[in-house]
């Protein structure tokens, strides 16, 4: 059993993690994308709903996970006004426009960087419905909890997302995720630490 599992969307999300934590390709696993070592464990979903709920079942029932925790770090879309591209943001409040539920985190004194709240949405935002969004949106952190939580208690779940837009992006190709979720590593790690 590991201690802590991470759960990225994207590889470029994960490799940092990856680096940092000398993680290596779980062979024993093919059919997903797991990285671990005698610490640490981490997922790569894919993105978006069908991908999180064809994945994380399968591999929380494989590492006996109860009594672990499961950090979701990824990238979100941000709100201009309340949100600095390439932020980190830990995520104190969560909802879904699919699930007709909101998810209240404990946070900490400890917890120095900034905390905001989150949505989960189920396709990308572009400008004109960035008014609709107050926080952070994203495409998997409400079915990673739901899905986690038949596992985990919620205390045990802690999520952390770096602002990659301000939900503007019409062209993906052209945003460097990786280097997002590098300048953010220490961060990461000190919040992962907290939860040792």
């Amino acid at each position: 059993m590991v201690d802590k599992i991470i759960i990225t969307a994207l590889q470029d999300e994960a490799n940092p993690i990856i680096e940092f934590y000398n993680l290596t390709r779980d062979a024993k696993q093919p059919d997903l994308k797991v990285y671990e070592n005698n610490k640490y464990s981490l997922l790569v979903t894919g993105v978006g709903r069908k991908k999180v709920i064809d994945t994380l079942p399968i591999y929380l029932n494989r590492i006996n996970s109860g009594n672990s925790i499961l950090i979701n770090v990824g990238i979100a879309g941000g709100h201009p006004s309340s949100t600095k591209v390439g932020n980190i943001y830990y995520i104190e409040k969560l909802t879904s426009d699919f699930f007709k539920k909101e998810y209240v985190f404990s946070v900490t004194d400890n917890i120095i960087i900034p905390k905001t709240g989150l949505t989960t949405v189920e396709k990308n935002i572009n400008k004109n419905d960035n008014n609709i969004y107050k926080e952070l949106v994203d495409m998997e952190a409400a079915i990673i909890i739901d899905i986690a939580l038949k596992y985990l208690d919620l205390s045990k779940i802690k999520i952390l997302k770096i602002v990659s837009d301000h939900m503007n992006i019409m062209d993906w190709s052209n945003l460097n995720i990786r280097e997002l979720i590098q300048s953010n590593i220490e961060s990461i790690s000190s919040i992962i630490k907290l939860n040792e």
